[in-house]
């Protein structure tokens, strides 16, 4: 069973309540930009190994599934045909892509983890400078969030990468989780946290609107 993913020291980042996807051609970035994109990989399992190799060494078999490769395992497992289908599960499939920079304290090694572990259909994706500007111009964020798979409705998978990243979702993807996400993932994700700092964010902000109109409008 997963566990709950613990929520950032400084509290979760709103920088992407307003965030929306953005069209994006994989194929053209990898090919027509000298830097491309890197997906961010997460550190391997022995089960990992064990799911793509119908004959991988016997003590690779004795391992916990769970348990992350140590360095020598880690590296005899990059020569196989099975770490070759591991990697390429991270390339993104549909072709567009969710901004994101990561909360503070919140490490890529330990965001990365909690999207493999709550929001499988997603990788973590760094833009390189010239894919970045072509998408965002001079407002590139430090990654994008990606989906590797599609054919349903995957907003859960959405919201847990951002959560991982120590962000509140965006608003899209927060109005839309009702009846798309299960109890019991919606119980182990922080969205509760997550939900009442939105709801925080736009009460402010329409506040401050109600404040501006009556100095707008006072004669």
């Amino acid at each position: 069973m997963a566990k709950r993913f613990p929520l950032p020291a400084h509290g979760l980042s709103i920088r992407h309540l307003d965030s929306d996807s953005r069209h994006v051609d994989w194929s053209d970035l990898r090919d027509e930009c000298e830097d491309g994109y890197s997906v961010i990989l997460p550190s391997p399992t022995y089960g990992d190994w064990q799911d793509r190799d119908s004959n991988p060494p016997a003590h690779i078999n004795r391992r916990s599934a769970r348990a992350v490769m140590n360095d020598a395992d880690s590296e005899a497992f990059q020569e196989t045909q099975a770490y070759d289908e591991w990697r390429d599960s991270f390339e993104p499939m549909m072709n567009y892509a969710w901004p994101v920079t990561l909360a503070y304290g919140v490490s890529v090694d330990d965001a990365v983890a909690l999207i493999e572990q709550h929001g499988g259909a997603c990788s973590l994706i760094e833009l390189g400078e010239e894919a970045g500007e072509r998408l965002y111009g001079d407002d590139a964020p430090e990654y994008v969030i990606a989906l590797t798979g599609g054919g349903m409705n995957l907003s859960d998978h959405i919201a847990a990468a951002y959560l991982a990243c120590g962000c509140v979702p965006p608003e899209r993807i927060l109005s839309g989780l009702a009846g798309v996400i299960s109890p019991e993932k919606a119980r182990r994700l922080p969205l509760q946290t997550a939900y009442r700092e939105a709801a925080r964010h736009y009460a402010s902000k329409g506040k401050n609107m109600l404040e501006q109109s009556k100095r707008v409008l006072q004669r």
